[in-house]
């Protein structure tokens, strides 16, 4: 890479992984990096809706963008991030962390690993929305028959 091409360097100070580096790439270059469920136009009106002053403005952008999603799992997310934008409006700013705590309890209980699926994406969801996740995300699941095929290989 060209120094010359380069502007000044901007250290980068929160934990090393996904949610973190994405965020900082996000917010430091404009360029968008979507976690697994999330979507590009909710993920702009949900950074800073928070603390917006025109919170209605983007609550019915999100509403009109939700009608216009094709496929379901879409549709599923956009929903839940209109729902946040609602509560948000309700139930104030720290709704998204208190919903990430709450999500992050149900998740070490004894749930389908669809459930759980389900609540990962919630969770990357609500991190747009500025709320940091407390525990790190869970790797993904090795089946066991694949485990037991590869230490026969070993031996």
């Amino acid at each position: 890479i060209n120094a010359e091409y380069m502007g000044d360097a901007i250290s980068f100070g929160g934990d090393v992984d996904v949610d973190e580096l994405s965020s900082f790439i996000t917010r430091e270059t404009g360029l968008w990096i979507g976690l697994p469920g999330c979507l590009e136009a909710f993920d702009k009106l949900a950074s800073g809706f928070s603390s917006s002053e025109d919170m209605t403005t983007r609550l019915a952008s999100a509403e009109k963008e939700l009608e216009g999603l094709a496929d379901d799992a879409s549709k599923v997310s956009g929903r839940y991030y209109v729902r946040v934008m609602q509560k948000v409006s309700t139930k104030g700013a720290d709704y998204p962390q208190s919903e990430v705590l709450r999500l992050e309890k149900l998740m070490t209980s004894k749930i389908t690993d669809e459930k759980k699926a389900e609540m990962q994406t919630r969770l990357h969801i609500l991190s747009s929305f500025g709320a940091k996740l407390t525990k790190p995300e869970p790797p993904p699941e090795v089946d066991a028959e694949e485990d037991k095929d590869e230490g026969a290989d070993e031996e």
